[in-house]
């Protein structure tokens, strides 16, 4: 199993987010079944939409959203060896287990 780590929303900011709006949380991934794999951050992004975004359509509670390149560290899925990177939805998280991952496959390297 993995340890992942995700930024939480804690309390939409107001103004400039500070580190008090948001909270550091651990959960364990389990590891990937039969078609499934498990994503590393590489990179997270933090875009000038998140803003509006987080007011709208999240909850204090809810992992923050956002893209992230990442890349495969254990697969049981043909299409995604270990090693590939790929880009997805993941939102602020160390580690992606593939049935929270709304992303494509792509050759970054």
């Amino acid at each position: 199993m993995v340890q992942a780590k995700t930024w939480v929303l804690k309390q939409h900011f107001e103004g400039f987010p500070k580190a008090s709006d948001f909270e550091l949380k651990e959960e364990q991934l389990p590891e990937p079944r039969n078609g499934e794999v498990l994503l590393e951050a590489q990179f997270l992004s933090v875009d000038p939409y998140m803003r509006p975004y987080s007011r709208v359509r999240m909850q204090a509670g809810d992992v923050m959203i956002g893209t992230q390149v990442a890349v495969v560290i254990q697969s049981n899925n043909t299409s995604f060896p270990v090693g590939c990177h790929v880009i997805g939805q993941c939102g602020w998280r160390t580690h992606t287990h593939s049935f929270r991952w709304a992303g494509y496959h792509t050759s970054l390297g």
